[in-house]
């Protein structure tokens, strides 16, 4: 279904609201603090030991919870994975005293079984970055450094070797670190566990010069992809010994994150273009058969039907990941849509039902996740958006309030009650405090730095890895002298032939055509590329060091991979338009419906304050809708003696003008647009205006407006309250007499956002704040944008109503084709006046937005405390379990600003929560 929406060519500022440089260095110690509290406690309570027990103020060891035990192995984890965060922090001081404390305490020589996945991203990971971090400010070390933690890394990674020895090379899951691989282990593994490895392993390879750890962890990842299926998507969990996939779901949640993570960091930091492929053309699928607005479902990888409308914690890492191929309108929706839970819950949840807009029963846990707030961190670095840095400062807030105990940050058991979980897992330092640090400094040298982040939040810096490809440690220096072809042919090599042939589908292992050595010693690691700035986007992108090189697009598919869509699939929106017959001073693109419609307008909160001064109502303040025109509040606000509109509805001559000058007016809904009742209300010279909605469903929204003459014109801020509010306001009017009723409008703080969510829980509206915070979640499909200069147009820049404009645009653009259809037939014979119900359909604008560039990447086809979970597991590469999917059914896209229903009928009109109606079809 496509909307109509009118952008016009006068330019207005974007929004200057920002954070004030006082505040963020109080917010950076403030984090600071929150990485010494958790550190000091665990090396004085749990050291050398690998985690911290906060509640009980112990360390953590193996006590029999399964796989939440598989990364114990006593051999101090915390300490290694959170050491190069010291670096960051600056104090060298502690860092080489635990540089020390590594090299006297630390072994592998230990016969425990342990996740190869998680040791790999968590202590040969941390023991790498310790290394390039020593090695690169030895000049701030008191004593010489000899490349000692490059031998415990090189150490570490020949005792999981063993893992990759299957007829498929994909790696067991489980290794003991002196045995080898357990006769019983069982031979699933997730796609994340085994495609996962290739960051650390290859910076190995390039630190000592052996090749043999990149190879097998570049094979795993590949032969994951060989057997992909038709519509290029890989299944969750697969036999390493016959290649056959067990669940075939599919998705960027837990079990498969990080495996799209690593194809393009191992693209990034190998200049490896067969990666980049297979990354672009599975980026592409995604996007085709899972993403429905903001959010990306899991769906059956063989069919694209929807198996789960789950937004996971673990699905949070990919807006940041977004940003590193420059797509930052997308990043941005699904940046907000999470943060509406966050907001509306206090964290995010394992997993969050979208269809009932509450956390998945058994997934109700909070672990101390740091994925959104490495989305959150990246984000801001190429936006600078105010709202993002809000984000970071709930974040903040949450942990704060309540994670901290008196031994360090517990993780959330349920975050419906806010109940604790004695455990604390290593990236609560490594990653949720680096990343959370490095946001509000925003003057840090790493935020100017050529540098790759592992999944693990380790750090990578491209220009050390490049310059030191070969290191002279002893042990490093013996091992590239030793034979390494023992892996033989049970560990077969992946050729170029593994992206580009078809995909294997029979589940059988490919046959090897050189061993593993041969194989990496002709395809040479190259040096990373640099890094390069996205100048090309029309969004406001800030001189971003996370935007690694655009991705070429993928070749033309041959036509035996020819497909067409699903049929309960939609395609991927496109920014690409084709126009023809265009007359001058027009532009026409596309634009995806899941870009919320105001973000073309302008940035604004989805949520402001109405609260009454010196009263002794004790009700709180008043949930309120913003408007998209006018001045924006603040978090300070502007106060003033409130007064009520005669008439009521504020649409025609106001008869008692004269005692409403200076004052803030309450008007109620209907009879007339937002923006015709401001601008009357405007001409007796009040100070603001108060809309009192015709409802109580608690939703928010931006008011927008129909007429596009209201939009730059408005000169006082206003604001829509429900229709309970408004009648308290109404009431307190009435009953002063001696006094005025003085009331505050504003921009809500961290901790009023929180205090007002969670009475909204209490009084039923929570669903409908939950969405209203996610600003949109319209269906699949596009919106014509329609841009024209009125200098060359006059007569449509003084058309004044809906119907006139779109009379003339329909009498101007009758020989247009778009997309090699007509203007007329993509539009139908609807008119604006028939509209009018559906929310935010044709919006009118004060942005001029360039036509943006074809897409970098393109598709390739036509087309409880606990958490011990044994029924229904989702192998999870962070260590956790999430509750299994109720039985199949199908999600189709949704139409209204909220969760999906399956009910939904993927062909109505976009209602996104934008208002622009008139009366009995919601009007203004």
């Amino acid at each position: 279904v496509l909307c109509i929406m009118f952008v016009l060519s006068q330019t207005k500022p974007a929004s200057s609201l920002t954070i004030p440089r006082e505040e963020r260095l109080r917010l950076r110690e403030e984090v600071r603090g929150m990485f010494y509290h958790g550190y000091n406690n665990y090396m004085e309570h749990a050291f050398p030991l690998d985690e911290l027990k906060p509640l009980s103020c112990t360390g953590r060891a193996p006590e029999g919870r399964g796989s939440l035990d598989d990364i114990l192995g006593g051999f101090a984890l915390t300490l290694v994975d959170s050491l190069d965060t010291l670096a960051v922090l600056g104090n060298w001081t502690e860092f080489e005293r635990g540089l020390d404390l590594i090299k006297e305490h630390v072994s592998f020589h230990r016969s425990v079984t342990v996740s190869v996945f998680e040791i790999t991203i968590r202590m040969l990971g941390g023991l790498l970055s310790i290394h390039i971090q020593a090695d690169t400010n030895s000049h701030k070390l008191t004593k010489p450094y000899h490349g000692e933690i490059l031998d415990l890394a090189v150490d570490l990674a020949e005792r999981l070797m063993p893992a990759f020895r299957t007829p498929t090379g994909i790696p067991f899951s489980r290794v003991n670190l002196v045995s080898g691989v357990p006769p019983k282990e069982s031979p699933e593994t997730c796609t994340a566990g085994a495609g996962t490895l290739i960051v650390e392993f290859g910076v190995l390879s390039k630190l000592t010069g052996d090749p043999s750890y990149l190879n097998v962890s570049r094979h795993a990842l590949l032969a994951l992809w060989q057997r992909r299926s038709t519509l290029n998507m890989v299944g969750n969990v697969i036999n390493v010994n016959s290649g056959v996939w067990l669940r075939q779901d599919s998705g960027i949640g837990a079990g498969i994150d990080s495996y799209f993570e690593y194809l393009y960091k191992g693209y990034v930091l190998f200049n490896d273009y067969e990666l980049l492929q297979v990354f672009n053309t599975a980026y592409a699928a995604v996007r085709r058969h899972q993403k429905k607005g903001p959010w990306y479902y899991t769906v059956h990888m063989h069919s694209g039907q929807v198996m789960k409308d789950w937004a996971e914690a673990l699905m949070a890492f990919w807006p940041g990941l977004q940003v590193s191929l420059g797509h930052i309108e997308e990043a941005s929706n699904t940046f907000m849509a999470f943060y509406s839970i966050w907001k509306a819950q206090g964290f995010l949840p394992e997993a969050f039902s979208l269809s009932s807009s509450q956390p998945v029963s058994g997934a109700s846990y909070y672990p101390l996740r740091p994925e959104f707030a490495e989305s959150t961190y990246l984000l801001y670095q190429a936006t600078r958006d105010y709202r993002v840095m809000t984000a970071g400062k709930s974040i903040v807030r949450s942990l704060q309030r309540h994670c901290k105990v008196d031994c360090g940050y517990a993780a959330i058991a349920d975050v419906n009650t806010k109940r604790l979980e004695d455990r604390m897992d290593s990236f609560f330092l490594s990653e949720m405090c680096k990343y959370l640090f490095l946001l509000f400094d925003e003057e840090h040298e790493l935020n100017k730095a050529n540098l790759v982040f592992s999944t693990e939040g380790h750090i990578i810096p491209l220009n050390y890895l490049n310059a030191r490809t070969h290191n002279t440690s002893s042990r490093a220096a013996a091992k590239r002298d030793k034979d390494t072809s023992s892996l033989g042919s049970s560990s077969p090599s992946p050729t170029s032939s593994s992206t580009t042939s078809s995909p294997n589908t029979s589940g059988s292992s490919s046959k090897a055509s050189s061993t593993t050595k041969e194989a990496i010693t002709n395809k040479a690691v190259s040096p990373a590329h640099p890094l390069c700035y996205a100048d090309s986007y029309t969004y406001p992108v800030h001189d971003n060091p996370f935007m690694y090189k655009p991705a070429p697009p993928p070749p033309p598919p041959s036509p035996s991979h020819q497909q067409q869509p699903s049929s309960t699939q939609q395609a991927a929106p496109s920014n690409v338009v084709f126009a023809s017959g265009l007359p001058a001073g027009f532009n026409i693109r596309i634009v995806p419906t899941s870009m919320n419609a105001q973000n073309i307008l302008d940035d604004r909160l989805m949520l402001a304050v109405v609260r009454m001064l010196d009263s002794e109502d004790s009700r709180g303040d008043m949930i309120a809708s913003p408007a998209a025109f006018g001045p924006e509040l603040t978090e300070e606000g502007m106060a003033g003696d409130l007064a009520f509109a005669d008439p009521p509805h504020g649409c025609t001559t106001i008869t008692n003008a004269a005692a409403l000058e200076g004052k803030v007016v309450l008007v109620d809904r209907g009879e007339c647009y937002f923006g015709e009742k401001i601008r009357m209300v405007e001409k007796t010279g009040a100070s603001a205006v108060i809309v009192g909605d015709n409802v109580d469903d608690g939703a928010v929204f931006l008011m927008t407006d129909g007429l596009e003459e209201t939009h730059g014109h408005i000169t006082i801020p206003s604001v829509m309250i429900a229709h309970k509010h408004a009648s308290q306001l109404k009431s307190a009017l009435a009953a002063a007499t001696d006094s005025p009723v003085r009331v505050l409008l504003k921009l809500p703080t961290i901790e009023e956002e929180d205090d007002m969510i969670e009475r909204a829980k209490e009084e039923g509206t929570h669903a409908s704040l939950i969405a209203s915070l996610g600003q949109s979640m319209p269906a699949a499909g596009n919106q014509i944008a329609i841009e024209f200069d009125p200098s060359v147009h006059p007569d449509l820049g003084g058309s004044g109503s809906q119907e006139k404009l779109m009379e003339l645009l329909m009498q101007k653009l009758s020989g247009v084709q778009i997309n090699g259809q007509s203007f007329q037939s993509l539009i139908g014979s609807k008119q604006p006046s028939q509209q009018k119900g559906n929310r935010g359909t044709i919006p009118a604008g004060g942005t001029k937005t360039k036509l943006p560039p074809p897409e970098i990447i393109e598709p390739e086809d036509e087309e409880d405390d606990d958490h011990d979970h044994d029924d229904g597991l989702a192998c999870d590469p962070e260590g956790e379990t999430t509750a299994q999917a109720p039985s199949h059914h199908t999600l189709d896209t949704h139409t209204q600003a909220g969760p999906p229903s399956s009910q939904t009928n993927p062909n109505t009109p976009d209602q996104s929560i934008q208002q622009t109606d008139t009366e009995n079809d919601d009007v203004g």
